[in-house]
This record gives C-alpha cells, sequence and structure tokens, in this order.
C-alpha cells in the first residue's frame, strides 16, 4: 500500500466518523426528528450510502397519551414504528445518486 492509499484511507475514514458523529448528535439513530437541520437530507443521504441506514428501516414515532378525570390523571407513552414512504426512499436514492456522480467528477486545476 502506497503513501498516497495510506492517506486517502485516512481521509476516507475521516468523512465516514464524522457523518456518524452528526447523524449521533442529532438523534437519527434514536428516531428523532431534527427540525432546524438545514442539511438533513445530505445527512440521510451519506448515513444510507456508508450503510448506517436503510430505506427499510421503520421510522418510530412517540406521543405522550393522557387522561384526566376528576382530580387524577394518568400519562402513558405510545410509540408506533411506520414503514418509511416509498417516495422518501426513492428521493434519498436519486439525492445519493445524484451525490455520488458530482462527487466523482474531478475538479479543475
Amino acid at each position: 500500500m502506497t503513501t498516497s492509499n495510506i492517506v486517502l484511507d485516512l481521509i476516507e475514514a475521516f468523512r465516514w466518523s464524522k457523518t456518524m458523529f452528526a447523524a449521533v448528535e442529532l438523534g437519527i439513530f434514536d428516531g428523532k426528528r431534527p427540525v432546524d437541520c438545514k442539511e438533513l437530507v445530505r445527512l440521510l443521504d451519506a448515513c444510507v450510502a456508508l450503510g448506517l441506514l436503510a430505506f427499510l428501516t421503520p421510522i418510530t414515532h412517540s406521543s405522550p397519551q393522557t387522561f384526566q378525570a376528576g382530580g387524577i390523571g394518568i400519562s402513558a407513552q405510545q410509540t408506533e414504528h411506520r414503514p418509511m414512504p416509498g417516495a422518501i426512499g426513492a428521493f434519498l436514492i436519486v439525492g445519493g445518486l445524484s451525490m455520488m456522480v458530482g462527487g466523482s467528477r474531478e475538479s479543475p486545476k
């Protein structure tokens, strides 16, 4: 393995780890939905391309349920797993392919 290959492997590993840590920080793997992330689609595409996420992974929805009767209140958390809509999967595939093609072009020197 040449020195340039070692350096390129280190750069690729750095990109993988930064993608994974960004997804962890935003709670992507916990089923949370960050609302203020401008580049969420790119991050999800990168996670799918790296094999960290799959298109068939169900989306988890949690909602609190509360019942009040008189002075007594009961609350519970309801969790539901829904499959990802096909349109979102198709959009992520097209986005990932366009990023792959765009990234494979050599920049002018």
